[in-house]
Parts: structure tokens; sequence; C-alpha cells
């Protein structure tokens, strides 16, 4: 019989602390309940316990540095209780074997039932710390929060964290944190391109286990890049547990999903086992009357686990034809629109990419542990669209051409990690030494073709098709980083200091070669003013190239020199039911290129420099509320940008704003219906003096209805409530992009 469930975070797959690392206790003897919630806040892991089950028994004291499943054993012992492991770093402990090992089955994992926060994330730091012992500001979105928002993608759930906005005017959707471009990782892996990198973004929701926002100009987990952050999609991995979800999903403008997610043991070998994850989505038309879109995902994946050694290996298959979006045009009393399609209805943007990998974690020694990650991809992006450039905003007078672009990249990503941990005297210490190398090798072309003048009134526009003799530009990138990481706990105190070197060298056609270097230092402090309050402050660097950009001497553009200074304080409260975190940052970036008319390009003199403050709440705030609510206020300083530059500078709103709220009216005989809604919205942005437009600040309303019945979960929900005129976050070329009315998303799922 299970006594008490689970030493664990919130997200079985993102473990917390793992079973090697060393950490500093100090609890007293007691009921056990108290013993093992506390051994779980110092070591920033959740505890549910049944004290039903765990009756009046005692735990011993636990004091010394030590490992997590070391302490756990040490309270244990006398008690009657026995600790296992269960699934990757998760911990069961239970009042006698039951024989087949089947006490699993009834475990609850770190509360992810009520999960729309994690307490610990590897992607912030490449080692398993929990979040309220990092410097930095992370935010995870969790597969429980996705599906609650009926989210498809990734993408969809990426507003939910702070300080995030969306720049869907290109090929693929490129999140922009703080004001600067951000990376896309999948699984702590970062691709050099950005339509494919991108392609995290595209994942099924029923694929994900959590998305990371991570904060800051970390080099140690992303190489080159920009100041603003990153952002981390973790997919699902097979689990020893036998379990099968179904997702029926169709809505507005018949938007239809079938999904399907299949994962246990193998029954071949002991730790072998398995998962299968496909996905296919489609619909009838789009929002603006473009044709429909059609995305196949297909993802098998194999699990080994086996004293020493945690490995996982799978392939996937990711397709995706998306219809373009609806413009209207921004002008100085606010944004225009037609009346009519500014397009053909079969302009499109699709992008392919197959994908091997694997994850191995090697435990050599109690202090020592080996982590090697790696993925293979190869992809197809293409574009076939008309596109407009406004001329007279007021006239509605454009320059209209066709477009037609296909791309062909061969990339291989590799993170190769030790991780050290240990003891002196009062100090435990987290050594992380290692290397990641990316390589990727692109054949593309871009034809711009049928261009003429005139009014988007009356402007024909006609299907694209494939531009013929155009030329190929071919390009091969290596990015090359070493780096050094220690985190250092004495007491109450948490320090984090790393030291980089990143190499970036990239060639375009029969161009030579251009070599960027750079050491990266980064630190960050910690203080812990109680086991669920922390302060914190950090100061980070990073680089990014810009050797594919020709200035208008002829030189190539230098990289992008980065750093952000950050402060702030985190806080569990109900119970460790939910999370707070407070940050306030500047972040800058030097040598920022902008483009001429001639079609060089000159380096901006000054910095781009961003500030803000944040605020991010998620979790359970009361017993029957479940909340995702977040803040931003952010500034540009451009001070030092003249009047001709500013224009090439995002335009980030001053105040940005999201809230998700569901409430359990009633839970009893395995029944429980939910009600919940909440509200998206930003202020206002102006553009740049020499080109002068408005737009509107907005908010828009969603409402959702949960019923649980068994193991079916039955969810309504409706977007924009009020149906609204929405709008994109950004506004360039004098057209802004026109976010769908009102839509409405019935789903069902079934788990079993």
């Amino acid at each position: 019989m299970l006594a008490t469930a689970v030493a664990s975070p919130a997200i079985a797959q993102e473990a917390a602390p793992g079973p090697s690392r060393v950490i500093r206790f100090d609890m007293a003897a007691g009921p056990c309940r108290d013993v093992l919630v506390a051994i779980g806040a110092r070591a920033g892991v959740q505890v549910d316990v049944s004290e039903r089950a765990i009756g009046t028994r005692n735990c011993a004291a636990v004091q010394g540095a030590m490992s997590l499943e070391a302490a756990l054993r040490a309270a244990l012992g006398g008690s009657g209780l026995v600790l296992r492991r269960g699934d990757r770093a998760n911990f069961i402990v239970s009042a006698g074997d039951d024989g087949d090992g089947a006490g699993a089955e009834v475990v609850v994992i770190g509360r992810s039932a009520d999960g729309y926060f994690a307490v610990a994330s590897s992607s912030a730091t490449r080692t398993d710390t929990a979040i309220i012992d990092t410097p930095q500001s992370v935010q995870t979105i969790t597969n429980e929060l996705l599906k609650s928002r009926q989210a498809i993608t990734a993408e969809d759930g990426l507003r939910l964290a702070s300080g995030v906005t969306l720049d869907q005017r290109g090929l693929t959707t490129v999140p922009v944190i703080r004001g600067f471009e951000a990376p896309v990782m999948t699984d702590g892996l970062v691709g050099n391109n950005s339509s494919t990198s991108s392609a995290g973004l595209r994942i099924p929701t029923i694929g994900i286990e959590q998305v990371n926002v991570i904060k800051g100009a970390d080099s140690i987990i992303a190489g080159a890049m920009r100041p603003g952050g990153v952002v981390d999609v973790t997919r699902k991995r097979p689990q020893a547990r036998r379990v099968t979800e179904m997702l029926f999903r169709y809505g507005s403008f018949g938007d239809h999903v079938v999904s399907v997610d299949m994962t246990g043991g193998t029954g071949l070998a002991d730790g072998l086992s398995y998962r299968l994850i496909g996905s296919i989505e489609g619909s009838r038309e789009s929002f603006g009357g473009y044709d429909g879109r059609d995305a196949y995902y297909v993802s098998p994946s194999i699990g080994y686990r086996s004293g020493s050694l945690d490995l996982v290996a799978g392939f996937e298959q990711n397709d995706q034809r998306q219809p373009v979006l609806p413009l209207a045009i921004s002008t100085e009393t606010g944004p225009v629109e037609t009346g009519r399609m500014i397009g053909h209805p079969t302009d499109f943007r699709s992008l392919r990419t197959s994908l091997l990998y694997y994850d191995a974690d090697i435990t050599l020694s109690n202090a020592i542990r080996f982590s090697s990650k790696s993925q293979y991809q190869t992809s197809r992006a293409r574009v076939a669209q008309n596109e407009v450039s406004i001329l007279s905003p007021a006239a509605l007078f454009a320059l209209t051409y066709q477009r037609y672009s296909d791309e062909r990249l061969r990339q291989f990503s590799t993170a190769n990690d030790f991780h050290f941990d240990f003891a002196t005297g009062a100090v435990t210490h987290r050594v992380l030494a290692g290397g990641s190398y990316q390589y990727g090798r692109s054949q593309a072309s871009d034809s711009q073709f049928n261009i003429d003048f005139g009014s988007l009134l009356t402007m024909p526009f006609e299907p694209v098709g494939p531009a013929e003799d155009v030329a190929d530009m071919r390009t091969v990138s290596n990015s090359t980083q070493f780096y050094l990481q220690e985190q250092a706990s004495f007491g109450a105190m948490h320090l984090i200091a790393s030291i980089s070197r990143a190499e970036v060298r990239t060639r375009r056609d029969q161009d030579a070669a251009n070599r960027d270097v750079r050491w990266l230092p980064n630190a960050g402090v910690l203080f812990k003013l109680t086991d669920s309050m922390s302060l914190y402050g950090n100061y980070m660097t990073s680089f990014s190239s810009q050797a594919l950009f020709q200035l208008e001497n002829g030189e190539v553009a230098p990289p992008v020199s980065s750093n952000q200074q950050e402060v702030g304080l985190k806080m569990f409260f109900n119970d460790q039911r939910a999370f707070l975190t407070l940050a306030g940052y500047r972040a800058a970036a030097r040598n920022v290129v902008f483009s001429l008319p001639n079609g060089r390009f000159a380096v901006n003199p000054g910095s781009t420099v961003t500030k803000g403050i944040e605020a991010d709440v998620n979790g359970r705030i009361a017993s029957f509320l479940n909340a995702s609510a977040n803040y931003t206020y952010t500034t540009v300083d451009r001070s030092s940008v003249s009047l001709e530059q500013e224009g090439y500078l995002f335009s980030l709103p001053k105040h940005t704003y999201n809230a998700w709220i569901t409430a359990d009216l009633f839970q009893r005989s395995g029944q429980k219906l939910s009600i919940g809604g909440g509200a998206t919205g930003r202020s206002g942005y102006s553009g740049p003096s020499y080109r002068p437009f408005e737009m509107p600040g907005q908010v828009s309303f969603d409402a959702t209805a949960i019923y649980n019945v068994g193991n079916l979960t039955f969810n309504a929900t409706i977007r924009n409530l009020a149906d609204r005129r929405l709008y994109g976050d950004y506004a360039q070329s004098g057209v802004v992009v026109i976010q769908p009315g009102r839509t409405v998303a019935l789903s069902l799922n079934a788990k079993f």
C-alpha cells in the first residue's frame, strides 16, 4: 500500500535535483509528513503526502551534506516505510512492497494534476536546479496549462510568460523576449537557422512536456544569442507505466485535430519503454479567406533505464503547410483595412522537418554524472505568396510583387557535459564542464517577380508558382562552445559563475569564411530568505554573428555584443502549490545592423537598450483556483540612436498582460466541473518619425468550461469572446497582421 507519494518536480520528465546531487540538510526528527515536506522544500522538489496512509509514523533527523536519495533514506530509517525509484528521478515511498511494483500506478507526481507550474527545470543552467534556487527568471508553461487553454502547439502558449511578444510576419513565428529575437531550443539543443529552430514551436501539445522561457543572455545554454532570452520546448519521454491518451478537437473554420500518445514498457526487457505520438491537424479555410492549413506529426521513441544509464532515442517527422495571415495598413490614425484580401487564397508557407535524436544520462559515481544529447535534422522551408510594400498609406498605394523561396537545410547539434557534485566543509558544489557544437548547411533560392505599382483596392493578385533560373545561395556555419560553470551553496547563499568560449564560423557561396570568437562571463547570486522565498541578481553576456550582412564599405558586419543585468524575487505560496516571480532588468545590444536603401547595411553606433519590470504568478492560488498571470512594463532607450535608424528597432508596447484562471465548481464521485477565463492585452505602440503610424491598445477575453468524468475530459473554449478587432505585436513595411475574431473550439481528451 502506498503511504506517501512522491518527492518529485511537477513534471516527471524534467527531473529536479538528480539522485547524486549534494545538498546540505538540517532537519530535526518528527512526524514523517513534516520531515519529508521539509526535505522537499530544501531540495526544491514537491512532496505529496497521503496523511491517511502515513498515519502517525515518525521519521529520523537528517543532517549533513548528501544527495536527495540519501536524505530520504536517512529520514525513513526505522519508520517502517520503504523508498524505491520511480520513472526518471522520481521517488516512491510505500508502507511495504506489494510484490509487483504496482504501487507506481497510483503515485501522484508532484501535484501535476494541479500543475500550472513546475518547481524545477534543467533548461536554465544545464543542471537539475530548482527554479527557486536559480538566480535567473525562468517561466515554465506546463502541459496541463497548455491543455486547459486548448493550445494546439507550443507557440499558442508563449504569451503565458511575461516579456514575450510574437513576430508573425515571416516564414515562421519568431518569439521576442524583452525586445530581442530569441532562439528556440528543443530538449536543450539549439539550431543555427531561425526557420528550422522555430520548428520546435510547431510540436503539437500532446507531444510536449513543458515549455521553458529562460530570460537573459545566457551563453551557456544557447551559445550565440541576443540578450533577451531563449525558449526551450521539452518533449515527452518514454515511461514504464502504460498510458494511452487521445485528443479530438473541432472548432471554427473547420479546424480539427486528432492526436494520440501511447507509452509504456515494451515487455521485452527490464527498463525498456516506448512512446509513440502522432497528430493530424487541418482546417477548411483560414481566418481572412485563405486556404486552410494541414499539419502531420509523428514521433516514435525508445527509452532504456537500468542502473546508472538513462537513455532516450527517437525520430520526429513534422510537416506544416500554413496559409499566410491577413493584413491591414498601418497609418497615422490607426490600422486601415482594404475590405479585400491582400494576396491570393492559395498563398502559403510550408515547413517539413525530419529529425533523429538521442538523450543519454550516465551516473559514473555518487559524485560524477555525464550527459550527452545530439540531433540530426533535415528540413525544407518554402514560401509562395504575394507581398506588398506600402508607398502611401493614406492613398493605399503600394508596390506589389510575387515571392517564391525554397530553402533546404541539413543541421547537426550536440551538447556533452560532465556534472560534479561534492562538498568542501559547509559548502556544497555543483560543477558543470562541457561543450556544444552546431553545424548547418543550407541551400536557398529567393526570387521576387511580377513587380507592379497600384492601389490595393484594385490591384489584381494571382497564384504564385516557382520561379525559373534562380541562383541558389549556399551557406555553411559552424558554432563551437566550451564552458565551465560552478554553483556553490553555503547556508542560505547560492552563487553561480560561468565562463564560456564561443566561436562561430560562417561562409556564404564562394566568400571567404568569417570567424567570430568571444569569451563570455556570467555571474549570479541568490539569497534564500526562507525555504520558500529568494532574492537574486545576475549579470550575463552573449554575442551573435552577423557575418551574412555586408556593410556599405564592403566589410562584413561585426557580431552583436550583448549584456543583461537583472534583480528579482521568487516565492512559493499556498503550501508550495503556487509560485511568484518579480524581476527588474536592463538588456543591451551593441553593433546591431540596419538596412540601407542600396540593399547593404550599416551598424547602429549606439546601443539598443530595453528596461522593464515583470511579474508572473502560476499555480493553485487557492484550493479551488488554478491561475497563470503575468504583467510586463517595458521601455526602449533610443537616446543614442538617430531618427533615421529608430524604425529598425522593435516597437514594444509599454504594458502587456495576460491572465488565465480556472475555478473548480464541484468535484465528487469521479466527476469535476471547472469554468475559467482570461484576458490578454497590451498598450498601443507607434512607428518611427520618418514613417509614423499608430497602433491602438487592445484586450481580448477568453472563456472555457471543463468537465472531467472518469478518464474523459470535455473542454469548450471561446477565444476573443467580445469579437473585437485585434492586431499583431509588430507593424513594419506599412502592414500589420490581423488576428482572428471570435472562435469556438470543442475537444475531448481520453486517457486510459
